[in-house]
């Protein structure tokens, strides 16, 4: 991984352990858009507007530029790197590489680990078909017990040095939702 991914990887961690259960416990999250909507403020206030410019990187929600284009998919969170935007009468064309992209869920309903395992095939499909090569966040708040807090196995070897899991997952042991990080 390179220094700048490095770096963006363990600002992500650190949001997960920190900012996101602080968001939770306060009731400033409810369902995936303010989840998407915290961690892109978390992002660029821990990557700090200097660092992004100083290395042509922009975050953004929604995102369907660049390689994902041409798979018709859109990635709900995305690090990217731009080359020259004002030469670009769309900044999406200025794309030159993904850095990272998340999928996000936030469910509290039996319903969550479908869904979950929607953005899992999704993730494996960036990976496998399309050829995306970049770090990959699943991300996701499951308010319902259950009995495995993530959804990729260890055997998964598309997962593996290339996917990261942040799972929130309530547990009815201790009545509160358990933040954990998962690498693949």
């Amino acid at each position: 991984m390179s220094d700048i991914k490095q770096y963006i990887h363990e600002h992500v961690e650190e949001i997960w352990k920190n900012e996101i259960p602080t968001d939770y416990e306060n009731y400033h999250l409810l369902k995936e858009d303010s989840l998407k909507n915290a961690l892109y403020h978390h992002l660029r206030t821990r990557l700090n507007d200097a660092f992004l410019t100083e290395h042509n990187l922009r975050i953004y929600t929604e995102f369907s530029d660049g390689p994902l284009k041409k798979t018709g998919k859109r990635a709900d969170l995305a690090i990217v790197k731009v080359e020259d935007p004002e030469e670009y009468a769309y900044i999406g064309d200025s794309v030159s590489e993904v850095i990272a992209l998340f999928e996000l869920k936030y469910k509290a309903s039996y319903t969550a680990t479908k869904s979950i395992q929607e953005d899992v095939e999704k993730i494996k499909e960036y990976i496998e078909k399309d050829k995306i090569n970049c770090q990959y966040y699943l991300v996701g708040i499951r308010e319902i017990d259950a009995e495995q807090n993530h959804y990729i196995n260890a055997t998964d070897t598309w997962a593996k040095n290339r996917v990261t899991e942040l799972t929130g997952s309530y547990e009815s042991s201790s009545n509160s939702v358990i933040f954990s990080i998962y690498e693949h």
